[in-house]
């Protein structure tokens, strides 16, 4: 593990060589003036960086940490998603970053929300194990889930997923085809 916090951090970092951290400074430097970011949409960060530093500079300081984010997606994040972030958090003074983070974490987010949505007459259906979501005219027709080792129907009013998209198409029954095909174009 490596601190990344400041400007000093990353002339200290061991992984690059003194020619390296140059590259990498000057990159980010690069980043700082670039506005507009449509004519990176269809490079890759890969080829981004290493056209622009080198390939040393990719394989020892960012290739990990896109790998961390997307994975097996490595290859095809783009260079306007990854400038764009970098610029982001680069965005600091000499004592490093300026993050912002909600004062008793996400928890207290997720209850406020809850509880709105509990306001409003919504219910909410923890550590339940949703099965299949079926579909008829366009409209759900049922959530069929699994509770307390129990199958369970209900009848939603709205339905908001944030299942990977595979894993969404396998549970859903009776999308119609337009919007599958649509799904299937997303990666997610």
């Amino acid at each position: 593990l490596y601190e990344l916090t400041s400007p000093f951090d990353i002339l200290s970092f061991k992984p690059l060589n003194f020619f390296e951290k140059i590259k990498l400074v000057s990159l980010l430097l690069k980043m700082k003036t670039i506005n507009n970011l449509e004519k990176y949409d269809n490079i890759t960060a890969k080829e981004w960086i290493i056209n622009n530093s080198d390939k040393g500079v990719y394989e020892k300081f960012f290739k990990p940490l896109i790998k961390a984010k997307y994975g097996s997606f490595i290859e095809t994040v783009s260079a306007a998603w990854f400038i764009s972030r970098i610029k982001t958090r680069s965005e600091r003074s000499l004592s490093g970053e300026n993050l912002g983070y909600l004062n008793g974490g996400f928890d207290v987010f997720i209850e406020k929300l809850a509880n709105r949505i509990s306001q409003m007459g919504g219910k909410l259906l923890t550590n339940s194990d949703v099965r299949a979501i079926n579909i008829k005219n366009n409209n759900v027709e049922e959530i069929i889930f699994i509770k307390d080792g129990k199958t369970k129907k209900i009848k939603p009013e709205y339905v908001i997923s944030t299942l990977h998209i595979p894993i969404l198409l396998e549970i859903c029954n009776g999308l119609p085809k337009e919007y599958k095909l649509n799904l299937e174009k997303i990666k997610y």
